[in-house]
């Protein structure tokens, strides 16, 4: 996101029993006895105040300190000298003690000069805080009663624990003035108070489209059915220009921020003023506000001109941060960028999906009412977001699933510092036979997804029950399927070649799934017909086929009778070079965003069946999606750090040894217990990645597109049954990088290995909208 944000610490306030006394605190006239017997003593505070001092020593920079004695306090004998609280050079920290009734509570300061906030307590600055009592009595703590305090306090406190959220709870914000909303004047200041402090920080430059609080104006009207005035949904909203003021102020006892913005022109008579409160906004601790929306009218005025004068001569007015193209001697456009209609990114809006990762779905994603242009929320069903802002930070990772590629459009500032992840997704363990009844078909495994617009796997072939193929729509089940090819936008003009990339599911073996085909030549006890796993998806070149280290007296698909072949890997689909004749209004974008194609799926086969177990057959595994797609088409400078990465790598596997992890199922006292030894799916190829920038593109981080590793046997026990049949990988992606300035990749790894001549080139598309400020 945009607005920058201090970080806090939190800290919770603790209330311990001063050992000497008893009873508990309390405030107006209730009086408590001392343990000790004295008249007037300290009974609690927040830093857990003994007879030795306080066991609590840190403290945080806006932390209040209560201190609650037996009796009530004499307000007048609270002076610098009966109670203090100083550095060791004599300095106090900013604030007061506040005496109410039994307590006296140290409120510390909360101030903001020029836009930033100082507090109580100094950062890390000591201070000795000395409650006098009964050895001094000249500079004694008295109660109202005349009472000095019975004993002296002295201990040390640091200011070590940041900031806290003094309410533990989320702002929020009211407006305050106008106060008639129904005629506000055309030349009224608006006005949000909170209802805590807040981080200051991004108020402190002119407001536009990206700032916490958002200040718009419509055309109004009114409803036929109510008489009431209303905002014109249909008017397209305004934004209103100005710089915000801060203050704080005291209200109901406790500090609060107020936000004064005074528009830079009169507001037009009778128009509707939407002034909106985001999740941008936060307090001290970092936590966001309640998003809010208040609304009012201006009364009725003569219509005038508003004039808005602006030479273009240089970028000195032009907001950068969410702005395309170059004011230089005019206004000139980028090439591209969008019209960044869903507002300043922010990773978080994802799916939280582990530490400081999320996902965003590209077939159905909402856009919060909060962030949008339009002040309504957006549902994206095609994979194109329209962002004024893009910005992924240091080790945050998000990742895009669906069956749409990721289309990014960025009107100004882009940066990638995190990762991008649109990669297959890896086929996990599989029980293959489930059951120790020969007769029950197990379906094979289902073929795992790819990234965001990746091809699917290929799943496996269903459990053969050893009396011949089952055939439905002429697909015999007991075979592996073939993997889903690369994915294309429509009119892409090498389409005709995409058909052959998908990986290719392996027949079941033996072929004619009949148990009387089985043999048990290993050691005369178990079956050592081992099958072909699923090739791997082609793309950048082709996909692999599987392969078989058999063991001696291992039969392997390729001897005859049966004479199954090993599928061939998906076939290449080459990108470059570009159509020299392209269809009308082709593009880059439609050219290089290409998901990855998947792995095929492999048959049913019986291998280390027992002789007893002529039947037992296994269903076959799955195949692995592809890598998916990710453009991201900015109008500024696209910059990606040393510490991006951008992922789209095909989906892998994991070795099949036959082992149940989880819920045994005891076949045979002397056999181990077994899901059974699945033959492999293969792997799905990577996808691609297309960054273009209507200015420069550095590109000092990496970019993987690399094929997905392909599940295998081994590990198998007992070792006599240890053949290794290897699912075929898959092929590695594409990636492509354009700007109309310079494109630099000093620094970067990638996966293939840069070839300038197909990988990078000059912009030439352009986008319908790019927006500047």
């Amino acid at each position: 996101m945009r607005t920058s944000l201090r970080s806090y610490v939190l800290a919770s306030l603790l209330t311990l029993v001063f050992a000497s006394c008893s009873g508990s605190g309390s405030t107006g006239s209730l009086q408590i006895n001392c343990s000790d017997g004295a008249p007037f003593c300290l009974v609690a505070c927040d830093l857990g105040c003994g007879s030795l001092g306080c066991s609590i020593t840190e403290v945080a920079e806006n932390q209040r300190l209560r201190f609650t004695f037996n009796q009530a306090v004499d307000p007048a004998s609270v002076t610098g000298a009966s109670f203090s609280l100083r550095t060791a050079s004599g300095i106090a920290p900013d604030g007061e003690p506040v005496v109410d009734g039994n307590t006296i509570v140290f409120v510390p300061a909360i101030r903001v000069v020029n836009g930033v906030g100082t507090f109580g307590f100094q950062r890390n600055q000591t201070y000795i805080l000395s409650i006098a009592g009964g050895r001094t009595p000249g500079q004694s703590l008295r109660s109202v009663s005349g009472t000095q305090l019975s004993d002296d306090l002295t201990c040390t406190i640091t200011a070590t624990r940041g900031i806290i959220d003094e309410d533990n709870a989320p702002p929020s914000g009211d407006l305050i003035n106008p106060t008639n909303t129904q005629a506000a004047p055309v030349d009224a200041t608006i006005i949000v108070r909170f209802s805590e402090v807040i981080d200051t920080t991004p108020f402190l430059t002119a407001v536009n489209a990206s700032t916490p609080i958002q200040y718009t104006l419509r055309r109004s009207r009114v409803d036929p059915q109510t008489g009431e005035r209303e905002c014109d949904p249909s008017t397209a909203p305004l934004q209103i220009e100005g710089l915000p003021s801060v203050r704080l102020e005291q209200f109901n006892g406790t500090n609060v921020t107020v936000i004064s913005l005074k528009p830079s022109f009169s507001l037009p008579g009778e128009s509707c003023i939407e002034v909106r409160v985001t999740g941008d906004v936060r307090d001290l601790s970092g936590r966001s506000a309640v998003p809010s929306l208040h609304v009012f009218f201006t009364e009725p005025s003569q219509v005038g001109d508003i004039n808005f004068d602006e030479t273009f001569q240089n970028a000195q007015n032009l907001d950068q941060d969410i702005s395309g193209g170059t004011w230089n001697n005019g206004a000139r456009p980028a090439q591209l960028g969008g019209d960044g209609r869903h507002g300043s990114f922010n990773i978080s809006l994802g799916d939280p999906i582990g530490l400081s990762a999320w996902q965003w779905n590209t077939d159905n994603f909402t856009i919060p009412a909060a962030y949008t242009f339009s002040g309504q929320s957006e549902v994206v069903t095609d994979g194109k977001f329209y962002f004024t802002d893009f910005i992924v930070g240091p080790g945050e990772r998000v990742r895009f699933v669906g069956s749409n590629p990721a289309q990014i459009y960025v009107r100004g500032r882009t940066e990638i510092h995190g990762t991008v992840d649109v990669n297959g997704t890896h086929v996990t363990a599989f029980n293959a036979q489930n059951s120790v009844n020969n007769f029950v078909i197990v379906p094979g495994q289902s073929g795992t997804g790819g990234g965001a617009g990746g091809g699917r796997g290929g799943r496996g072939g269903d459990r053969c029950l050893g009396s011949g193929p089952t055939v439905s729509g002429n697909i015999r089940l007991e075979d592996g399927r073939d993997g889903e090819s690369v994915q294309l936008l429509a009119g892409h003009a090498y389409n005709s070649q995409a058909s052959q990339t998908a990986g290719k599911g392996s027949q079941m073996f033996p072929a004619n799934g009949l148990n009387s085909s089985l043999t048990h030549q290993m050691s005369f006890v178990f079956n050592g017909q081992m099958n072909w796993g699923g090739s791997g998806g082609g793309f950048g070149g082709p996909g692999q086929q599987s392969s078989i280290q058999p063991l001696a007296n291992l039969t392997i698909p390729s001897v005859a009778p049966f004479n199954v072949p090993a599928p061939t890997g998906g076939a290449g689909f080459a990108l470059v070079p570009f159509p020299a004749a392209p269809p009308p209004n082709y593009s880059s974008l439609r050219h290089y965003t290409v998901g990855g194609s998947g792995g095929g799926g492999s048959g049913s086969h019986a291998f280390a069946a027992l002789t007893t177990q002529q039947g037992k057959w296994k269903a076959g595994g799955g195949g692995t999606g592809g890598g998916g797609s990710f453009v991201l088409r900015g109008g500024s400078v696209v910059l990606c750090s040393s510490t991006s990465a951008f992922e789209s790598k095909g989906g892998s596997g994991y070795t099949i040894n036959g082992d149940n992890p989880t819920t045994p199922i005891v076949e045979l006292a002397t056999q181990p217990t077994s899901w059974g030894i699945s033959c492999p799916g293969g792997a799905g190829s990577g996808g691609s990645f297309l960054l273009q920038s209507s200015s420069d593109l550095q590109m000092s981080g990496s970019i993987n597109t690399s094929g997905g590793q392909a599940p295998s046997t081994g590990g198998i026990s007992p070792p006599t049954l240890n053949g290794i049949c290897n699912g075929g990988d898959g092929a590695a992606g594409f990636y492509r990088l354009e700007a109309a300035g310079n494109v630099i990749t000093t620094g970067a790894s990638l996966v293939p290995a840069l070839v300038p001549a197909n990988n990078v080139g000059s912009l030439s598309d352009r986008d319908d909208a790019s927006g500047q400020v």
